[in-house]
């Protein structure tokens, strides 16, 4: 069975880097350079609400201006939006992009998470990858609740993010898919490819830099803050991205550990197995009077001394827990007999 992966990433930005790797934009493949052109055709784009089919950074402005009613103004560095990526351990997916049935049923189920946590009123993206090594879904939501703009109250704390992986998991169970290492912050070595696509998503971002109109002429100042706004956010998601790297590989370290014991112990219970059923053999043709040799001879006798030694230390451990048993016993008649009225 392999493993379920769901994996949330703050914006800040306008998104519209992201928007053009989603929406494979045409000529910012920069953006999704490991993307095969020849199965690009395959990938699908779903319109959730009318808002999917604008352009990512107007998508997700006009989402807030729609559905935000707060009363002060929204902060430069807000979240804007989470994008989203739903797949699974790869062999996994590729099985499961095999059977158009079944790719049907887990996007499905895939929409009704995202509904069902994050709302279909605030999905402004939501599209199949199959162009790339392992299929999977991106999803865009706008964390508008309540008409205010929160991620921190969509997300929730650690164990509410916790309970939410729990949830998926078990949404993706009829899919041969689990949840991975309980609090274990890593996702899945075998999805290591979403890193890279992370990384591409902000050389994207970094290159999509407002450009310089004549206001900003007048007032350098307006730009060169827009500019340090967006620098600051494709740092902090190169860090994000770097530990969250890290994280995989102690999982993995752990994991292989935890196998090799596996197998040595596998391995030590096989051979005991393997010199019960010698020795069961030769007891049979024993019984049935089948001659033996010289050196089957000799195995049987040092087996039979071997049992009767572990027998008699049986028999001799019982005996010592009945004499412990009987001196308890006897003390306390003793203490009952010595008591003065």
């Amino acid at each position: 069975m392999g493993f379920a992966v769901y994996h949330a990433t703050k914006m800040n930005a306008s998104g519209a880097g992201l928007g053009d790797h989603i929406d494979r934009k045409q000529g910012q493949e920069h953006t999704f350079s490991n993307a095969d052109p020849t199965r690009r055709h395959l990938n699908q784009s779903f319109a959730v609400t009318g808002h999917c089919q604008k352009p990512l950074h107007q998508a997700i402005s006009d989402r807030i201006a729609e559905g935000y009613t707060g009363k002060t103004a929204i902060r430069k560095d807000a979240v804007r939006a989470l994008s989203l990526v739903f797949t699974g351990t790869h062999e996994d997916m590729k099985a499961l992009e095999a059977d158009p049935e079944k790719m049907q049923s887990w996007l499905k189920a895939n929409y009704q998470f995202v509904a069902q946590e994050f709302g279909k009123e605030n999905v402004v993206r939501l599209a199949l990858h199959l162009d790339e090594k392992t299929p999977h879904l991106h999803a865009v939501v706008v964390p508008l609740v309540e008409g205010k703009l929160s991620a921190k109250k969509v997300l929730g704390n650690k164990q509410d993010m916790s309970q939410r992986q729990d949830r998926y998991a078990q949404a993706m169970a009829p899919f041969g898919l689990s949840r991975g290492v309980r609090g274990s912050k890593a996702i899945h070595n075998s999805e290591g490819w979403y890193l890279g696509q992370q990384q591409r998503a902000q050389q994207a971002a970094l290159g999509d830099l407002p450009k310089l109109t004549a206001l900003d002429r007048l007032n350098p100042s307006r730009y060169e803050e827009s500019v340090q706004e967006r620098f600051k956010s494709a740092v902090r998601e190169k860090t994000d991205t770097a530990l969250e790297l890290r994280r995989r590989e102690q999982q993995l370290q752990s994991q292989e550990r935890q196998i090799s014991r596996l197998q040595q112990e596998l391995k030590a219970e096989r051979g005991k197995l393997e010199e019960l059923w010698a020795t069961l053999q030769l007891f049979i043709k024993h019984f049935l009077g089948i001659k033996l040799n010289v050196e089957e001879r000799l195995q049987l006798r040092v087996q039979a001394n071997m049992y009767q030694a572990a027998e008699a230390r049986v028999k001799e451990e019982k005996q010592a827990q009945e004499q412990k048993q009987q001196l308890k016993q006897e003390k306390k008649q003793g203490r009952g007999r010595g008591i003065r009225w």
